[in-house]
């Protein structure tokens, strides 16, 4: 029975790793790449209002929180280094390009996790790792992302319900009005952001203020959310358009909750919960190769038609480590109810 178990294990470890029959992986024989897909580091905003605070009131860009000091020194560099430790494991080559949602938290982590990836060894030698800040990466721009931060009650509670309802137009924060594209920095004013305090010249062109990001963002804002639909095409996009890009290379994608198992979906073909909730700093491995074979779309109307410009991207995906976590999340946790 024990030998049946690991032969089984073994023979599922192959299929995990390759697109090809072979039992190498397709990246590893120059025939594939794969993608990393990983989610923030700890929130600012959630710590202090599990302790009782809000953050929100105290901030004028309150649908753009930081990392916590922890998240930004600690766990975003440990990511970087897990990340690295689990390429060398899967013999998949070192990361050469790193994406990131334009929201702060997410290049905080894509800031650490090129330390890491640096310090263990995930970076060629000659390989200079900016971030490219990518709208495509976003988090969702549902009303339950709205209302988290745009209600004058709102606390950072994704889909927070205020008392009284319902709810008041007038009493929607003005910034929650325009279209979602206003409310990002652009790259040279994060590269400020990421910079300040950092010792002169240690990371002063770690954002790359060249890149041009590859998706377009709907004009979304109150009233005209993303549904869950386009929410999926987005990523489905993404995927496509990035491993087009970087067909035999491994990148590392930096995003949100939501994206991140919207693009377990779209790859997969799986229910979000088989992935689970993304605890912070959590991060998986999708490898690809192109196949012959038209591979099925998850995602089928008119609006999504429309928002993949009609492209048909024949790829083959395969899970190589699915929501590798630092720490499992339990589900009567703020964190797993929050999950963004």
């Amino acid at each position: 029975g024990i030998f049946i178990v690991v032969v089984k294990e073994f023979l599922a470890a192959q299929k995990k790793m390759s697109c090809t029959s072979s039992s190498k992986s397709s990246t590893e024989s120059g025939s594939g790449g794969a993608i990393i897909a990983a989610r923030h580091g700890e929130r600012l905003d959630y710590i202090l209002r599990d302790s009782g605070s809000n953050w929100i009131p105290t901030t004028s860009r309150p649908w753009d929180p930081p990392l916590t000091e922890y998240g930004q020194k600690t766990q975003t560099v440990e990511l970087g280094k897990r990340i690295a430790r689990q390429l060398k494991e899967k013999g998949l080559p070192k990361v050469s390009a790193v994406y990131s949602s334009p929201l702060l938290r997410c290049c905080q982590t894509s800031m650490g996790a090129i330390i890491g990836l640096q310090q263990e060894g995930g970076v060629k030698e000659d390989e200079k790792l900016q971030i490219r800040m990518e709208h495509g990466l976003i988090e969702s721009s549902c009303e339950k992302w709205y209302t988290s931060w745009g209600l004058p009650s709102s606390d950072s509670t994704w889909g927070y319900r205020p008392p009284i309802e319902p709810i008041e137009e007038e009493t929607v924060h003005p910034m929650a009005k325009v279209a979602v594209q206003k409310l990002l920095l652009s790259p040279t004013e994060m590269q400020e952001k990421l910079t300040t305090g950092e010792e002169e010249g240690k990371h002063d062109d770690i954002v790359d203020t060249t890149y041009a990001s590859i998706h377009t963002l709907n004009p979304y804002g109150w009233n005209n959310f993303e549904t869950r639909k386009l929410q999926l095409a987005r990523m489905e996009k993404m995927s496509a358009l990035l491993a087009a890009k970087h067909p035999n290379e491994t990148i590392l994608l930096v995003a949100h909750g939501s994206p991140v198992t919207h693009l377990y979906e779209v790859i997969t073909g799986k229910s979000w919960r088989e992935h689970g909730v993304s605890a912070y700093a959590s991060f998986s491995i999708y490898g690809h190769c192109y196949k012959e074979e038209e591979e099925k779309k998850i995602v089928d109307d008119e609006a999504v038609a429309e928002m993949m410009g009609g492209e048909e991207k024949q790829l083959s995906w395969t899970e190589v480590e699915i929501n590798n976590s630092a720490h499992k999340l339990d589900e009567s946790s703020t964190e797993f109810k929050s999950g963004r």
